[in-house]
């Protein structure tokens, strides 16, 4: 059996086929322990026509490193809610 192996074009999105553009965005991400994560001003890519952004292999070590060895500038209260504990619908 033959691999074939699929290479991401340049600019182009894996997701959609759109386009590509340099911004920058606001990541969130969760670890493995649950703890959530958000990173501002994060160099990505971004779908014109989907919105999926995807960053470098540089920036996604940056991000792991943070996690692990940084303090973060500020921390936020999120309120979490659970719609199977409160079936309720308004």
């Amino acid at each position: 059996m033959e691999k074939k192996i699929k290479f991401m074009q340049k600019n182009i999105c894996p997701i959609c086929g759109g386009q590509l553009k340099k911004a920058m965005v606001i990541h969130q991400e969760i670890d493995k322990g649950g703890k959530f994560y958000i990173f501002e001003h994060v160099a990505a890519e971004v779908c014109q026509k989907c919105g999926e952004y995807l960053f470098s292999d540089k920036v996604a070590k940056q991000i792991e490193t943070m996690i692990i060895k940084s303090k973060p500038i500020r921390k936020i209260t999120v309120p979490v809610f659970d719609l199977a504990i409160n079936k309720r619908i308004i």
